[in-house]
């Protein structure tokens, strides 16, 4: 706005000086006509009063007048005695004076008049100028103004492509390090993949485990009936032959005995390999678990950039909103300029120089959207990486849900094993103090040390109320329980 007031304010100025060049232009103009008709009046003027019309003309307006005034009863004094000394010539010449005289006195009014008009066109004139200069001051004062402002604009432009290009190098930081969280993520979801496939191999191996250690306790059961027949028919027997009921009842319960260690060290081996195979369960667990930590540290770290970058975005549209309303104002300079019929030479370099803002400011706000369309771009590929994120963080919650009902059913399995020992073991004894005539080998179930410190471990950890399941969820809930941090993040969101 104050660049138009400078033109507009320039132009009138002009218009002025040409006024005021027009008025003294008229005014010589004038001049030099009044000069040109009392040059033509004093060569028409007759010989008897060529003394008065150079006294006439030789004078100023108003001496002009007061002499043409004093001439008049001179020339009729004179015509007076030359009548009285008397000659019709001498007053025929009187006669051609009065009449040359009349009209001079009406023309050196009309001299005086058109002076005194001139005088005052002058006064005019002159106060018109005095204006102009004011009115130049003022404008030279205004385009000061103007011109400072300029540098102003033109400070703030290099601060704004120093911002730019600060923009640029945040942007390529920010590719780098969507790529390295691409790069992350590929490995999460490969290693993920894994672990999935090992967890499913396991589940189906327990399940075989399961179906054998069933096969094994149904062997068990075959086998007690099998005693416990014998024992009957031994005590049916004692009486009728000992020795003979002693050997077959000695050799049977040797094949028995036989028979059950055999199935015990096979369910000692069962139970070996399915601790182990728990252990290993309870260890991919907390494997999961550390990767989950690790997804959630990079989901937030996601988070914050995608904030980050909303913030640079809305920067860049507020940048884009100043050279748009810059670009208007300059094109409507341009088009007030090119509206005018004729321009000076100076008003051409301003069209060329703004024409050349126009093209720079349409280059530039084409570069900021083709910026703001890629952050866009940028912005949507980590809320959906962010939405990929919060899907497995949901799945891997599901998977340690599951897995944490697995280890729970394990150890319920392994309890039951545990009772179904020790009821074993109690029939066995019953059955040696049932017999007590025999010399038959007393069964003692052996438990391997791997289960035993097993179980002492499990029922320490439910006696004090720290078992693995009790620990993996303390763990889950410290971890899903969400703090005040999380609570900013989301508000933040």
């Amino acid at each position: 706005m104050p660049i138009f007031f400078l033109l507009f304010s320039r132009r009138r100025c002009s218009r002025e000086v040409k006024r005021l060049s027009l008025y003294k232009k008229s005014a010589a103009s004038a001049e030099r006509e009044l000069r040109s008709v009392e040059c033509d009046r004093r060569d028409q003027l007759p010989l008897g009063s060529h003394a008065a019309a150079a006294a006439a003309a030789s004078s100023s307006s108003s001496q002009l007048t007061t002499a043409a005034c004093a001439a008049a009863p001179e020339t009729a004094a004179g015509s007076s005695v030359g009548s009285s000394v008397g000659s019709s010539a001498g007053h025929g010449q009187q006669m051609r004076a009065r009449l040359a005289v009349s009209p001079l006195r009406t023309e050196t009014r009309t001299d005086h008049e058109a002076r005194a008009s001139l005088e005052q066109a002058r006064g005019h004139v002159s106060h018109d100028c005095e204006l102009m200069t004011q009115k130049i001051t003022k404008l030279s004062h205004q385009l000061k103004v103007n011109q400072e402002h300029q540098r102003d604009l033109s400070s703030e432009l290099s601060k704004k492509n120093s911002m730019m290009h600060e923009y640029l190098n945040i942007n390529s930081t920010l590719q780098e390090t969507t790529i390295d969280l691409q790069r992350a993520l590929t490995d999460t979801t490969l290693g993920n993949c894994r672990l999935q496939e090992e967890v499913r191999s396991l589940s189906e191996s327990n399940a075989r485990g399961l179906r054998e250690l069933q096969e094994c306790e149904a062997r068990l059961r075959t086998a007690q009936r099998r005693g416990q027949t014998l024992q009957l028919q031994v005590e049916a027997c004692q009486a009728a032959n000992e020795s003979v009921i002693r050997e077959t009842t000695r050799r049977l319960y040797g094949e028995y005995y036989a028979q059950l260690t055999q199935q015990e060290s096979q369910h000692r081996t069962h139970v070996a390999d399915f601790l182990a195979r728990q252990m290993e369960y309870e260890a991919r667990l907390q494997r999961a678990d550390e990767a989950r930590e690790d997804t959630e540290r990079t989901l937030a770290e996601s988070q914050r950039r995608s904030r980050e970058l909303e913030r640079l975005l809305s920067g860049l549209q507020d940048e884009r909103e100043l050279f748009l309303r810059r670009q208007e104002e300059v094109e409507s300079e341009l088009s007030l300029i090119q509206a005018r019929p004729s321009g000076s030479q100076g008003e051409k370099k301003r069209c060329e120089q703004l024409e050349g803002e126009v093209a720079c400011l349409h280059e530039k706000i084409r570069h900021l959207n083709g910026i703001i369309i890629s952050q866009d771009r940028k912005i949507k590929g980590v809320l959906e990486k962010v939405e990929r994120l919060q899907w497995e963080l949901q799945q891997k919650d599901a998977m340690i849900s599951n897995l944490q009902q697995k280890v729970a059913t394990l150890e319920a399995e392994n309890a039951a094993l545990k009772r179904r020992l020790e009821e074993q073991s109690r029939a066995a004894k019953t059955s040696e103090r049932s017999t007590p005539n025999l010399s038959i080998p007393s069964y003692q179930p052996h438990l391997p040390p791997a289960l035993t410190r097993r179980q002492w471990s499990v029922e320490s950890s439910s006696e004090n109320g720290d078992s693995p399941l009790a620990r993996l969820r303390k763990l889950r809930a410290s971890r899903i329980q969400p703090g005040p941090g999380s609570k900013e993040a989301e508000r933040n969101d």
